[in-house]
């Protein structure tokens, strides 16, 4: 057996190694650019619960189906509104009403600035009833 006397790499191992290395390179970047556009999108959902979030505790507040001013709402882009109904599939033994007071679902609906809608979030609650 002859020892070769260079200790040089063949075309084919060079090959070889690059090739191993681009797929390890592109997986690498597929990756990366995967985990980006998940947390861009993590971070517009979770800035839209705040904005929600917001909304509600305004909505709450006021008690009212009117817009938001927008030195309470700065949030540009968005728009929150809120309807009221009454409660519905209660018990044949409740009442809406109870005296002055009435049992409603407040829904509170984010828009983007495109007009679609974001998020929606429902509650029961005690209202007034109005005269």
């Amino acid at each position: 057996m002859k020892m070769r006397k260079n200790r040089f790499f063949t075309l084919l191992e060079v090959i070889i190694a690059l090739v191993i290395f681009a797929m390890g390179l592109g997986v690498t970047l597929n990756i990366t650019s995967l985990s980006r556009v998940r947390t861009g999108k993590a971070y517009r959902m979770a800035l839209e619960e705040h904005i929600l979030s917001q909304a509600v505790e305004y909505f709450l507040l006021v008690s009212t189906e009117e817009e938001i001013p927008k030195e309470i709402f700065p949030y540009t882009g968005y728009t929150a509104k809120m309807i009221l109904t009454e409660a519905a599939d209660l018990p044949d033994n409740m009442s809406v009403a109870l005296g002055d007071f009435k049992l409603g679902v407040m829904t509170v609906e984010l828009y983007n600035e495109d007009k679609e809608l974001c998020r929606t979030l429902k509650m029961e609650r005690i209202l007034p009833v109005s005269k």
